[in-house]
């Protein structure tokens, strides 16, 4: 009896959550939908495109009488088909009376007026997004309830070009060599950025990629990664460092600062840099890194700088169960310490290994928690290795890993030799007996 009654009470319970969701899920779409208020339309845009300079609002009135709005990404539109065949002819309509009925006043505009090809109505900010997104302007008209996304893309493109440093190659030499990154807003937002120092915001760019501090990601390693077992990808993002007091308008700073995680074709969100150096460690690519400690019972620092190191990926399944295995080795060269301890001691030395190992093992362990856990992106290369070693196991799960990878059990073991105590084995400035040896 009891165990009926628990069952129903689970049933309600259960019922009572889904309606729930489906409530929030209807607010949620009605807030979502158009207003036939202009300027809230307006102000919702502007609210997410707020940190994106190259969204153009083009506020006109048609006829000189009724409001209406234009939204496109400066670079991503045909710019001289909005003037000719958009603006131009609506603020010259001459139909646009008080007392004419709205529905034929906007048939009239589409059907005789608008010069453009391609017309999609929109009905939400999703999709008003969505084409604006895609180079299209999206045409907003006060007491229209819904806008109108013309199809006026205008997107620059280039060939595969035969790379320079690769013509004495025989064969196909087509290059998918070029650096990938990703930005808030366009490319050319980036690119016409005058730095104090280089001749070229994307001489800046091109250097920060290669210096190995963070991800390196190039043309075929985003193809690999996209048509690859998990389907996700991690891209460098760039930042824009606002001018310095004093400084033009075009000469603030772009920087690689994140990550984008994208999982498919759509990005699902980024990652701070901490935390992409966790991603470096768990695909073996970390080439350079400062990690600093303060050991028990100190009072100072130790920092240590990394010589070489190497992660490998063992793969286990077992009853039913995925399980992966993470070993990260390290050697480290000491740079600075703080602290009263002569590293010259191996005891000493043995105990700075260990803290050394123990804060590596944490950022890949923040990484694995915010990236597989919360993220469910597997962009480590898990997918990869356990195809490799378990085919048969993985063609029946293939279909589900996306479900599968945030319970994938990951056990990190992480070593850290110290090869060099430094120049100065003691703390600098330190009387000697007050060095503990």
């Amino acid at each position: 009896m009891f165990f009926f009654k628990e069952r129903k009470k689970r049933k309600q319970i259960i019922k009572k959550q889904e309606q729930d969701q489906k409530q929030q899920n209807q607010n949620q779409q009605q807030q979502d939908f158009l207003s036939t208020d202009l300027n809230k339309n307006l102000q919702k845009l502007q609210n997410i495109y707020q940190n994106c300079m190259d969204v153009v609002f083009r506020p006109f009135q048609i006829g000189g009488k009724t409001k209406a709005a234009l939204i496109y990404i400066d670079g991503l539109a045909d710019i001289e088909e909005i003037d000719a065949g958009v603006l131009t002819p609506l603020m010259k309509e001459n139909n646009a009376k008080e007392n004419t009925d709205q529905f034929i006043h906007v048939n009239h505009i589409l059907e005789q007026k608008l010069t453009v090809s391609k017309v999609k109505r929109v009905q939400t900010i999703t999709e008003c997004i969505e084409q604006i997104s895609g180079g299209n302007p999206v045409l907003l008209i006060d007491q229209q309830s819904e806008g109108f996304a013309l199809g006026l893309a205008h997107w620059e493109k280039r060939s595969i070009e035969e790379p320079v440093g690769e013509s004495v190659i025989r064969g196909p030499r087509e290059g998918f060599t070029d650096n990938v990154l990703v930005s808030e807003g366009t490319a050319k937002s980036v690119l016409e950025l005058v730095p104090p120092i280089e001749q070229s915001s994307s001489e800046v760019l091109r250097e920060l990629s290669e210096s190995q501090l963070l991800l390196r990601v190039t043309v075929k390693d985003v193809l690999q990664m996209l048509s690859g077992d998990a389907g996700a990808a991690a891209l460098p993002m760039v930042k824009i460092k606002p001018p310095e007091e004093g400084k033009k308008e075009l000469q603030p700073i772009a920087f690689i600062q994140r990550t984008a995680i994208f999982k498919k074709d759509k990005m699902i969100g980024d990652i701070d840099d901490q935390l992409t150096r966790g991603v470096l460690w768990l695909r073996n690519e970390i080439k350079e890194a400062n990690i600093t400690i303060k050991p028990k019972g100190e009072k100072g620092n130790i920092t240590a700088t990394l010589i070489r190191a190497h992660t490998g990926l063992i793969p286990k399944y077992e009853k039913g169960k995925w399980k992966m295995i993470v070993k990260a080795t390290a050697e480290d060269d000491i740079i600075l310490n703080g602290t009263k301890l002569d590293l010259l001691n191996p005891k000493y030395t043995k105990m700075i290994e260990k803290e050394l190992a123990k804060e590596t093992n944490k950022r890949i362990r923040n990484t694995l928690k915010k990236v597989q856990k919360e993220m469910k992106a597997d962009i480590f290369g898990f997918a990869d290795t356990f195809h490799r070693k378990y085919p048969r196991e993985w063609n029946r799960v293939k279909d589900r890993w996306e479900e599968i990878f945030p319970d994938v059990e990951v056990v990190v073991k992480t070593k850290v030799y110290v090869r060099r105590p430094g120049i100065d084995t003691a703390p600098q400035g330190l009387p000697e007996q007050e060095v503990k040896k």
